[in-house]
């Protein structure tokens, strides 16, 4: 069995501003598990554990699926604490309706999870935490990351759960049309 999940990668330039972030969120005393810089993405549909033969049937599903949709714009926000009132998890909002539709076909199309709202999840927490209680605390760091970026490809990434951590491999590449 082989633990899967559907992403867009995050750009190196993305990546460094959603670091400063994280580095602000650390200071704050919540017990949280930090995503590692390597791992921040955003993920489209979360499968899970598959057989091998199913890997084949979703890479093929996703060229299908994919092959109409061309390259697009992701905006990125605030920060999002989710879910409403007691949290879990704290990100970084993403906004595109054309990455909103590609996560509704491939929902319908290969069967998954995924969350209403695109995010890049910086942490989760350990403790559910009010929601009230964070938002006070993050509002006096301005923490906002008002940027862009053109996405050109989507993933289907395995997921190796360690100990210090999970690791991801990317084992198929679809790219977007120009």
């Amino acid at each position: 069995m082989t633990r899967v999940f559907i992403c867009v990668e995050i750009p190196e330039k993305i990546k460094k501003r959603t670091i400063k972030i994280r580095e602000e969120l650390i200071k704050l005393p919540i017990d949280a598990k930090f995503v590692e810089k390597e791992n921040l993405h955003i993920t489209l549909l979360f499968i899970g554990e598959v057989h091998i033969d199913k890997i084949v049937k979703i890479k093929k599903k996703m060229d299908l699926v994919l092959s109409n949709f061309k390259g697009f714009n992701i905006e990125i926000g605030g920060i999002s604490l989710i879910p409403n009132e007691n949290v879990r998890v704290i990100g970084i909002e993403t906004k595109s309706e054309k990455l909103k539709e590609i996560k509704n076909i491939l929902k319908r199309e290969i069967k998954g999870h995924s969350h209403e709202l695109s995010k890049i999840t910086l942490c989760r927490l350990r403790k559910r935490v009010k929601k009230i209680l964070l938002k006070g605390l993050i509002e006096k760091r301005e923490l906002h990351v008002p940027m862009n970026f053109h996405v050109k490809n989507i993933y289907l990434m395995k997921s190796t759960l360690t100990k210090t951590g999970p690791i991801y491999e990317k084992i198929h590449k679809v790219n977007l049309g120009e």
